[in-house]
């Protein structure tokens, strides 16, 4: 379930992209660059979990 939804938001993220007018890259530019983070924060997550669940099997 969390790739389907990691590919949406991807896609999003590319469509978001492909809409930016020039005036409006500079702000598109960071909105992205805050999009990779919390994508990076939310694969650390589910990692970190995974890790805690197998040490309790």
């Amino acid at each position: 379930m969390h790739i389907v939804l990691i590919v949406i938001a991807i896609l999003t993220a590319i469509a978001g992209a492909l809409m930016l007018t020039q005036a409006t890259m500079g702000v598109g530019v960071i909105a992205f660059g805050i999009f990779l983070a919390a994508l990076a924060r939310v694969v650390q997550a589910e990692r970190h979990h995974s890790q805690l669940l197998n040490r309790f099997e």
